[in-house]
């Protein structure tokens, strides 16, 4: 008598190979928490106002990779728009942080009447009725939703990677064990102080791997176009990183310590190493 086996992945979903199933598992909680944690390092780096509220970023990540996680088996391949997000995300966050001071004239950042709530870099003025006020929380706004759009595609690879594997047990341990393997490499990159751009290469190399070789198949020009896009996002990481010129002559530099970015100008009369 001829056996047939029933997937019981959900519409859409082929089953790979175990030992496929639960590396992709591993690999995409690996990838989710990595690039949690770099974004929660290089968003508040750049946009001033969101150092003010540091869990905007973590909440965002979080609202994401679940709503990716209850998209599993939705037919519409969101990890396809991860990369333009993440771009645009980051396209935002430089803007914000070449006009930081003339935004601080008509954002309302808070109010020093209240000394018991205290916003760095935020001086007391006095409140013009004829000018207008963007509130601050706009510009939260504006950044949870891009990041939290950014992560659905990886919660909706994370959600698919778990039901391709059986063993609930197994599956709960292959994502611990790549979410804390993801914070410990994150961990060793602030240690020995890496730049961005590492951070982001790191990530876009493990979207590339899941838009060439996840499921389901993608066409080969909508993988193009995912890697282009990789490409931007990693290429933006490197605007902020390295020796700042003016003119032609180093300025300064920037440096990521293994807690802050630390923008060091130059004496004048010092010699750029």
């Amino acid at each position: 008598m001829k056996m047939e086996t029933v997937s019981e992945a959900g519409p859409g979903l082929a089953s790979p190979t175990a030992a496929r199933a639960r590396l992709d598992l591993f690999l995409i909680s690996f990838l989710i928490l990595f690039l949690e944690l770099a974004c929660i390092r290089w968003f508040p780096a750049h946009v001033l106002f969101l150092t003010f509220f540091t869990n905007t970023v973590l909440l965002a990540s979080f609202l994401g990779m679940s709503l990716g996680c209850l998209a599993a088996r939705n037919r519409t391949d969101h990890l396809l728009r991860t990369p333009a997000w993440l771009a645009l995300a980051m396209i935002l966050g430089l803007i914000l942080s070449r006009l930081r001071v003339p935004l601080e004239t008509v954002l309302r950042v808070g109010s020093q009447a209240a000394p018991q709530v205290v916003f760095f870099g935020n001086d007391y003025r006095e409140a013009n009725p004829a000018h207008f006020f963007v509130p601050i929380e706009v510009v939260e706004g504006v950044f949870f939703v891009l990041i939290a759009l950014a992560f659905i595609g990886p919660g909706q690879t994370l959600g698919r990677a778990l039901e391709r594997v059986p063993n609930r047990m197994v599956a709960y341990i292959l994502n611990i064990a790549g979410s804390l393997a993801g914070v410990l490499v994150f961990a060793a990159c602030a240690r020995f102080e890496l730049s961005p751009v590492w951070w982001f290469l790191a990530a876009a190399a493990g979207l590339g791997y899941f838009l060439s070789f996840g499921d389901p198949p993608r066409a080969p020009e909508t993988r193009r176009a995912g890697h282009i896009r990789l490409a931007v996002v990693a290429g933006l990481s490197t605007i902020t990183c390295g020796v700042i010129h003016q003119n032609g002559k180093p300025l300064g530099e920037i440096i990521w310590s293994p807690y802050y970015r630390i923008d060091y100008v130059y004496p004048p009369c010092a010699k750029s190493p």
